[in-house]
């Protein structure tokens, strides 16, 4: 405990003294999770120091509990309630805790995953494989395994501008959540024809046998990017630029190699 008094001197200065009395020292702060059962205290603990937030728990205990709420719903705690740590001292022992409460509520799994929307893809194709499986647990990177899954379906098919989102549903009681993604699937894209420009020193025919697209195929960007890589690897060219350019007809795309 501090205090201080202000008071006037003699020869009119002010003196200001501070009083000072000793509160107890504790030694070793314990930090406590209350409520933690599905994940080990140890755990909680070294998340806390990997985001470097230790001093936060004294500092800035409200965003201590946004980060631990955020690293349960990661671990698929999707209902989990962290509150704000509070000093529990003991002056008499010289001990203190640090507690953090949590409220853990169930581990989520997810539940029925539906795909509406698709007409070039079956919903068997576009599930084959999928990461996000009914009954397996939830995880955040794990549904966007899945979106990222099923955009690569449809670029392999040339639907490049393929539009994917997606709803969650909770079941709580069930500890479910269910995944709905709508697709939008947009225009096809077609190659109608491979044009080349700046080649002065190599042929036509030496460029293109470098290149993975040809014309009447669908647009796949993963050829795209590879033909740009082969290119490079003959060591005739500095650069390789390649564009697509709308055409007339209606869902098709000109790709010109420079």
């Amino acid at each position: 405990e501090v205090a201080y008094a202000v008071t006037a001197e003699p020869d009119g200065s002010k003196v200001v003294r501070f009083t000072t009395r000793p509160e107890t020292r504790y030694g070793k702060v314990e930090l406590a999770f209350e409520g933690a059962a599905g994940v080990e205290a140890k755990e909680l603990k070294s998340a806390i120091q990997q985001a470097k937030l230790a001093r936060e728990v004294h500092l800035n205990p409200p965003k201590v509990a946004a980060f631990l709420e955020r690293y349960y719903a990661e671990l698929g705690y999707l209902g989990a309630k962290v509150k704000a740590p509070v000093y529990d001292l003991k002056p008499e022992a010289h001990a203190a805790r640090v507690v953090i409460a949590v409220e853990e509520g169930p581990l989520f799994r997810a539940g029925k995953v539906t795909i509406q929307g698709n007409s070039a893809l079956t919903e068997s194709q576009l599930s084959e494989d999928l990461p996000l499986e009914s009954g397996r647990m939830f995880r955040p990177e794990i549904l966007q395994a899945a979106l990222a899954k099923i955009e690569e379906a449809y670029w392999r098919k040339g639907y490049n501008d393929v539009d994917i989102r997606y709803a969650l549903k909770r079941q709580p009681e069930e500890g479910l959540l269910d995944v709905g993604f709508q697709i939008k699937e947009n225009r096809k894209s077609v190659v109608e024809s491979v044009k080349l420009e700046g080649n002065r020193e190599t042929s036509d025919r030496f460029v293109l046998s470098q290149v993975e697209v040809a014309d009447s195929e669908v647009l796949d960007f993963d050829k795209t990017a590879k033909s740009r890589r082969q290119l490079y690897n003959t060591g005739a060219f500095s650069l390789v630029d390649l564009q697509t350019k709308p055409v007339v007809a209606p869902g098709a795309e000109a790709v010109d190699s420079q």
